[in-house]
């Protein structure tokens, strides 16, 4: 093929590179965002699978992220940053609360987006300092180094367990603590149950909070609560 050709075709392959992928990256950005859209038909199934349970829901909790402040998934200072979709009440003898967290963010075109969380936490007989469990992919190593070195989350720990240390990446405040709550059932609940991965943990204050990036629904409801519930009486047994 002569000069010419490729002179023509070379120009033409690199504007077919880059349309692909600003398209592949606005189909991901829009299937994203399109998967995060809520109906209001969903948000009443979701009060009514509440009130089902005989739980109580709050539509919006002014300043509640601020108590949650200063760890994931929530920011470093809170100010009055509200809650919304707020569900209390008891489960498996636990008093637990589930809600959505919102963070803005600003998108190349300008126009503002929110990013939801969808968190549980479930309250523990016994309070202790902060300690955040995450896999180990690259963002939540990132993320772990970042909140413990310059924002002073912490250090980051290895427990001496071989299974964990792979699987799992801890934060924490005090290393004593640390060990005492991630050894023996707990630490084997966590290095076989497929459910771990999915499910960052922070225990802080006297709750177990866990979360995941999207919208609160019904059926996960149950699914976290029992994870953290399950994990919790393998502490109290322990204890």
């Amino acid at each position: 093929m002569d000069n010419g050709v490729w002179d023509v075709l070379l120009p033409l392959f690199f504007f077919l590179f880059i349309a692909g992928f600003f398209g592949l990256v606005g189909w991901i950005w829009w299937h994203g965002h399109k998967r995060d859209d809520r109906s209001d038909k969903q948000l009443q199934e979701l009060i009514r699978f509440a009130e089902q349970r005989g739980w109580s829901y709050t539509a919006s909790v002014p300043g509640g992220a601020d108590r949650y402040a200063g760890g994931p998934p929530f920011p470093l200072e809170s100010f009055n940053i509200p809650l919304t979709d707020c569900i209390t009440g008891e489960f498996r003898g636990r008093t637990f609360s589930c809600f959505e967290y919102h963070a803005r963010e600003m998108n190349t075109d300008g126009a503002d987006t929110y990013r939801h969380w969808a968190v549980f936490a479930v309250t523990m007989p016994m309070s202790g300092p902060r300690l955040i469990v995450t896999g180990q992919g690259k963002v939540a190593k990132f993320n772990a180094r970042l909140n413990a070195r310059v924002f002073g989350g912490g250090e980051v720990l290895k427990l001496g367990d071989s299974a964990f240390d792979e699987a799992f990446l801890v934060t924490a405040h005090d290393e004593r603590y640390a060990r005492q709550v991630l050894t023996g059932e707990v630490a084997q609940l966590l290095t076989s149950d497929p459910r771990a991965q999915k499910a960052p943990l922070r225990f802080d204050g006297n709750e177990l909070i866990s979360w995941y990036w999207g919208r609160l629904r019904p059926e996960q409801i149950d699914a976290k609560l029992n994870y953290l519930c399950d994990l919790l009486d393998r502490q109290q047994a322990r204890a």
